[in-house]
């Protein structure tokens, strides 16, 4: 801003009143020095390094196995733990029952089911057809009981019940006499877990045979290459085991001789 002033002698004189402010930057700054404080989280137990937990527990190996159960068992139990607490108490009190507790424990659940062969003497025994046997299987596995083998298996134990050298025609079936004696006394050594060694020498199989037959059958309309073939009469003979004896002494026994089955 100007202003007009007059001299004494009536000089006009200009003031130049404007004002420059000089802004001087300022050289002080303020600086907060801030103490950061790392608060180091400790790691669980649980998810440490064998080398670690040893690392960890080394001072704890001072005190005696007494001080170390008896400190456990109270930390149980602050921390409502008692089922465990007591077990621990009752196994460090009792020393004689760790062999029955560790039996108890880690013994294996392995559940007896039948094989193929005693399933089969059920089958037979009990006169089941293939539908009733499927069902008492499936029940038996609806209740996570899987004692019986499959029917398939079941077929393939009644195929090794067959002798060697067996010989089916349309006119009847024939085996060899020495077979059918081999696989029975083979199948009653099995079944009475008999081993055979030296003091199963001179096995005798006691057995019975005879002939029976039945004729006036009906006959169907089944072409046949034997023009002279008829299926009206039919004949068969059988040989039923009585007794397995070795050396004097009874090995097995035909409980019912005179059964059909």
């Amino acid at each position: 801003m100007k202003l007009s002033k007059k001299s004494s002698d009536n000089t006009s004189v200009d003031i130049d009143t404007t004002t420059t402010a000089a802004v001087i930057p300022s050289t002080s700054s303020t600086t907060t020095v801030g103490t950061s404080t790392e608060v180091q989280i400790r790691k669980p137990f649980v998810d440490l390094s064998n080398k670690q937990k040893k690392r960890r527990s080394e001072s704890l190996l001072d005190y005696s196995p007494e001080e170390l159960t008896f400190a456990l068992v109270e930390r149980l139990r602050i921390d409502q733990n008692n089922d465990l607490a007591c077990v621990i108490e009752h196994i460090t009190k009792n020393p004689d029952s760790i062999a029955s507790v560790q039996a108890t424990l880690f013994k294996k659940n392995r559940k007896k089911s039948f094989d193929e062969d005693h399933a089969l003497g059920l089958y037979t025994s009990l006169n089941l057809s293939k539908w009733k046997y499927l069902c008492l299987r499936k029940a038996l596995l609806d209740y996570e009981v899987p004692v019986l083998p499959s029917y398939h298996k079941l077929l393939e134990a009644k195929k090794r019940c067959y002798p060697h050298y067996l010989e089916i025609t349309e006119r009847g079936a024939r085996v060899k006499l020495q077979a059918l004696l081999d696989l029975t006394v083979q199948k009653i050594l099995q079944i009475t877990g008999t081993q055979t060694d030296s003091s199963t020498e001179g096995l005798k199989l006691i057995s019975k045979w005879g002939f029976d037959g039945t004729s006036s059958q009906s006959t169907y309309k089944q072409r046949s290459q034997d023009v002279d073939f008829s299926d009206s009469s039919v004949s068969m003979s059988s040989l039923v085991p009585l007794k397995l004896v070795s050396n004097n002494s009874t090995i097995w026994e035909n409980p019912t001789p005179s059964s059909t089955h």
